[in-house]
């Protein structure tokens, strides 16, 4: 299927991206002017210009946040991620030794944590793992069920609670 480019993976790859649209990860208008800005099959233009358009997300994200306009910074920032993971598909020779794979992963990190910081009582940062990256999980609204479930992680199959612990 044909889907803003000719080439076949190209044309997966933007239409993997358009499907985090209806879940605030991408936005088609973002997604088709990103595209028309790349030729067919051009791997270097791919990362250039979906890493500009997470950048531009990036920066708006973080202004909104320093405005106190914390849903639209969330919202900016939630995109940014994708498009970041997004300018970074193709980059694959030496991904464990390339710097630039190193940054965007760690932008990709960095903007879904702060992110999921801006979620009302659905996600927390709970740590940073060796290298620094957030740890993030998302957690139900009420209180008594996230007591609930915590309870449930610690003892998946309630051996405690039946002599088995």
């Amino acid at each position: 299927m044909k889907f803003l480019f000719d080439d076949e993976a190209f044309s997966f790859e933007a239409l993997r991206v358009t499907g985090y649209a209806p879940y605030g990860g991408a936005d088609l208008g973002e997604v088709i002017v990103t595209a028309r800005q790349i030729p067919d099959g051009d791997e270097a233009a791919w990362h250039r210009c979906w890493k500009q358009t997470a950048e531009r997300l990036h920066a708006a994200g973080m202004e909104a946040l320093r405005a106190g306009h914390r849903i639209s910074a969330r919202e900016s920032l939630l995109r940014a991620s994708n498009y970041y993971r997004t300018a970074g598909f193709y980059l694959r020779d030496h991904p464990g030794d390339d710097p630039e794979v190193r940054l965007l992963s760690t932008r990709v990190r960095d903007t879904f944590a702060t992110t999921a910081e801006l979620q009302p009582g659905q996600a927390a940062v709970v740590g940073r793992g060796e290298q620094g990256q957030a740890v993030v999980i998302m957690r139900p609204r009420s209180d008594r069920l996230w007591f609930s479930l915590q309870h449930h992680w610690a003892d998946p199959v309630g051996l405690q609670g039946a002599g088995g612990g």
